[in-house]
């Protein structure tokens, strides 16, 4: 082989290793520009929310949207911390939760949100060089309380028993003092209460703003009023009474022991003489006798005299 020939060859071998370098660091140069932290998420576009609670849940959904340009973002890093905020020795908030969302996925529902609290949320977009600038989503709270679990009929569970009445209205709802009453007439005098009865008893029960240990001992007193008229109308000495004297006995509340201040109806006591004698032994009570009562029940608990 002659000398030009060789070195011929050897510069066309230089040529080719030259040139495949240079395609070598040609490709090169994207990877370089790849190798940054992606842009920052953008917000959704309306009508869209950034923070919402499905319906019938207390779960906080995070929507997002990706960067328009820049390089894409592998993950989503979602916070979540509740307000007022209150950071540790190292300034990040003590109950911080960080959930992950691989991408193309850009949203989140978080739940373990606490009812009654109110949170901050933020997003940020991650890849392989770093992380974007925080997103701040919003707030949104308070977080509502747990839905009742679904209950009913098979295949559904059984609805477990409400707990035992306490309300002193037991066993009707909150406030029902006429069903209360009505039912007292009804079961102790076998009526209905007159229209100035219910009116009497329900002030007298709920005048003022009472405790419901008061609104307890106000109906239990209504209650034995009525019960002890009951068994005196239910006795032998009222029906000898009425079938002597063909008429239903009077009232009068003299020998009865005081009553609390307060209580405005006297219990019933029956007589059988217009006017019984009085002796050393038997007791003056001055019973209280409201201007407020209707005009029969302050007719049947006049004073003796």
């Amino acid at each position: 082989m002659s000398t030009l020939k060789s070195r011929t060859r050897v510069a066309a071998a230089v040529a080719t290793v030259a040139v495949s370098t240079a395609s070598i660091f040609a490709l090169a140069s994207p990877a370089s520009a790849a190798a940054v932290p992606p842009d920052q998420p953008v917000p959704v576009t309306p009508p869209a929310v950034a923070l919402s609670f499905p319906a019938g849940t207390n779960d906080i959904r995070a929507d997002w949207d990706a960067a328009p340009a820049g390089e894409p973002a592998t993950s989503y890093v979602v916070n979540f911390w509740s307000l007022p905020r209150v950071d540790d020795p190292y300034g990040v908030p003590v109950d911080l939760v960080q959930k992950v969302v691989a991408a193309p996925t850009t949203e989140y529902t978080w739940t373990d949100a606490i009812p009654g609290k109110t949170y901050n949320v933020t997003v940020s977009a991650h890849n392989a060089y770093g992380t974007s600038l925080d997103l701040v989503l919003g707030s949104i709270g308070p977080v509502p309380a747990d839905p009742p679990a679904p209950c009913g009929p098979a295949p559904l569970p059984a609805c477990p028993l409400p707990p035992a009445a306490t309300n002193p209205e037991r066993p009707f709802a909150l406030g029902a003092w006429d069903d209360v009453i009505k039912r007292a007439y009804k079961e102790f005098a076998a009526r209905a209460p007159k229209l100035d009865e219910l009116t009497f008893w329900r002030y007298y029960i709920t005048q003022g703003s009472p405790s419901n240990a008061t609104l307890e001992a106000r109906r239990l007193y209504f209650v034995s009023w009525l019960a002890e008229g009951a068994e005196q109308t239910d006795g032998p000495a009222y029906r000898l009474y009425t079938a002597y004297f063909g008429r239903n006995p009077e009232w009068w509340p003299d020998l009865l022991e005081q009553e609390a201040p307060g209580r405005a109806a006297p219990a019933q006591r029956c007589r059988t003489s217009s006017r019984p004698p009085r002796s050393s032994r038997t007791p003056t009570v001055t019973s209280t006798r409201p201007s407020s009562w209707p005009s029969h029940l302050q007719e049947r608990a006049r004073p003796y005299a």
